[in-house]
């Protein structure tokens, strides 16, 4: 034997268990929706003993959905339970408007002990089933000319009435036969009148759930183009903001190109510079070996003419030494002997005297070219010093103007 199922459009995790606990798997299948939408083709599959509906959740779960339940369930008559909270509360007031009440209502949070009286309520309530009445086998002697002559006549007769005197006379029973079809042509009318009127109401709440579905579609529709509407100005703002931004972008670009440009150029230049450094360092340094070179020849000359000058005067000292050392034996030993030609070796010794001191005359002529020449190169060697210092202020500037461009790159 299938389980009686209980429908609970409810998210509420706290009445979902009390649900749960009040009823016992093995007895009841209780199933749990989010939305209303769910169960609205279901009931034309399958009955639920009562239905629960939350007012709490948004999305058409709320009268106007319980009013399409109501209509697509009229035939069975399934109850409805509606729940709701203290912020759904203020809403009950739309269900005065609607043509299909629910049978109950649940606030919550609700106690289990007035959960348990509100299923038993719904489970004890007998759900209206519909009444077909049984017609009755036909004979037949019950289409006989003269029983339908008299119900054309209007004679009707009750068929239980008849039926006990069915054995007595064969016009009785024709009469009951009679009686029995028009009563059973009755039923079928009525029957056939009810079957009618059950399928155009089945039509009416197919036509009012369309047109409900269909109010419900033009919402969403409306829904839909105004959200549309909105999306179509979002997205013209969206490609405003991203022609500015791409603008900005194609700016950004466009300086970072020329920044690159210009980092390119000064690479370049620096690289061209970093050779003129090196050239000027190789210069710098050829220079600075030739200085050295002349220092050191400077040096050698200053060396060779003191040199010179102190063999010189040894020698010179020495020969006039050794002249006076003679001349002095010569005439202490000769003075008397040679007393004549004193005065002629005198003579010579004073042309000796002058060729010496002409010597020496022309010594010191050498002495002060060789001065003349030491000056010289002294003043080589400080134009050198001024041209090396003025190479330094050089190296220095160029240096600071390479570093000013390292920081420029950088």
């Amino acid at each position: 034997m299938k389980k009686p199922s209980l429908f609970v459009v409810d998210t509420d995790k706290e009445f979902q268990t009390l649900i749960n606990s009040l009823c016992p798997p093995d007895k009841m299948e209780v199933r749990f929706y989010s939305s209303a939408m769910e169960i609205f083709s279901l009931l034309k599959k399958e009955k639920p003993v009562v239905m629960f509906l939350c007012l709490d959740i948004s999305d058409l779960n709320d009268f106007v959905m319980h009013d399409l339940l109501k209509k697509a369930n009229v035939d069975y008559s399934v109850p409805v339970c509606i729940t709701y909270s203290q912020q759904s509360e203020k809403d009950l007031k739309k269900y005065e408007k609607l043509k299909y009440k629910a049978e109950g209502y649940c606030k919550k949070p609700v106690s289990k002990k007035e959960l348990e009286r509100i299923l038993k309520k719904y489970l004890e309530m007998p759900a209206k089933e519909m009444d077909i009445p049984e017609v009755d086998e036909l004979n037949e002697d019950d289409f006989s000319d003269e029983n339908i002559d008299r119900l054309v006549r209007g004679e009707l007769v009750d068929v239980d009435a008849t039926a006990d005197k069915k054995e007595d006379s064969t016009d009785e029973m024709r009469n009951s036969s009679a009686s029995g079809i028009l009563a059973e042509t009755e039923d079928e009318l009525m029957v056939e009148k009810e079957t009618d009127r059950r399928v155009n109401k089945d039509l009416e709440v197919q036509v009012v759930s369309l047109e409900s579905q269909n109010e419900f579609l033009r919402t969403e529709n409306k829904k839909l183009a105004d959200t549309l509407k909105r999306l179509k100005v979002d997205i013209e703002k969206k490609s405003e903001e991203y022609q500015q931004l791409q603008s900005e972008l194609e700016q950004k670009i466009e300086v970072m190109e020329a920044l690159n440009k210009e980092k390119i150029n000064l690479t370049q230049k620096t690289t061209e510079q970093r050779g003129q450094i090196q050239q000027l360092e190789e210069e710098k340094s050829t220079l600075q070996r030739q200085v050295n070179e002349i220092y050191n020849q400077l040096t050698d000359k200053e060396r060779e003419l003191v040199a010179k000058n102190h063999d010189f005067e040894v020698d010179l000292k020495r020969k006039v030494d050794e002249v006076l050392q003679e001349t002095e034996d010569r005439l202490l030993l000769d003075y008397k002997q040679r007393e004549e030609q004193l005065n002629y070796e005198v003579d010579q010794l004073k042309k000796e005297i002058e060729r010496l001191t002409d010597k020496t005359s022309q010594l010191e002529s050498e002495r002060e070219e060789l001065k003349r020449r030491e000056d010289s190169l002294n003043r080589t060697i400080s134009t050198l010093a001024e041209e090396k210092v003025i190479l330094s202020e050089k190296l220095d500037l160029f240096k600071k103007k390479l570093e000013e461009l390292t920081e420029l790159l950088h």
